[in-house]
């Protein structure tokens, strides 16, 4: 919660650690007091979210589709007509269905990746939410052999800046390698792990015997 709240806007949140230690439990919690601290803050402001939540799915072939993250994303933002995005600068006709060009630009429903990145930006600033936080992270490793690692990893850096919006991925220790990839990002982010218990370790036995 301090990191979400008090740190830079468009910072980047690395929360790791092994399945099963409670990190999507964690991501709910977060969402729930997230929401009730905005309650007063919705009320005056009806067009601002308190918190985005996105879950990544393995991709089932090929390497981690971007298209189908920032449609996750838009939905999540419950933008209307997600699968129907157009770039309003290329429409500079006055009468746009008069051409064929624009006419196809028009009634295309299936925009392409680069459009849908734009819009998720354009919707972050509109709807301005505390945080992003992406569930099972680790996903954004899983790359093609046509993209490197380091260009996942600047996607989410660069919609993170252009936003000005906190995002916060929790997934495995599989995330440790994106997070050092890039010395910058990793001396400005800040890194949360939640670990196994240690039986050799006293406290670590206490808990683990107060939590069962």
């Amino acid at each position: 919660m301090w990191a979400v709240r008090y740190s830079n806007p468009g910072s980047i949140i690395f929360i790791y650690g092994p399945p099963g230690v409670g990190k999507t439990t964690l991501l709910k919690r977060l969402e729930k007091q997230l929401i009730e601290i905005m309650i007063a803050e919705l009320d005056k402001d009806l067009e601002r979210l308190p918190v985005v939540t996105v879950r990544l799915d393995a991709p089932t072939s090929g390497g981690f589709d971007w298209k189908e993250f920032f449609k996750y994303l838009l939905i999540a933002m419950e933008e209307p007509l997600v699968d129907h995005k157009i770039d309003m600068s290329m429409l500079k006709h006055p009468h746009p269905r008069t051409t064929n060009s624009n006419m196809q630009l028009i009634s295309s429903d299936k925009p392409g990746v680069r459009l849908m990145r734009f819009a998720s930006e354009q919707t972050l600033k509109h709807r301005r939410p505390l945080a992003v936080l992406i569930d099972d992270a680790q996903h954004f490793g899983i790359v093609s052999s046509g993209r490197k690692l380091l260009d996942q990893l600047n996607t989410i850096k660069s919609l993170a800046d252009k936003s000005m919006i906190t995002h916060a991925l929790c997934g495995t220790y599989e995330l440790i390698p994106l997070r050092n990839l890039n010395g910058q990002l990793s001396r400005r982010s800040t890194n949360i792990q939640f670990g196994r218990y240690h039986a050799e370790n006293e406290e670590h036995r206490k808990e683990f015997i107060n939590v069962l």
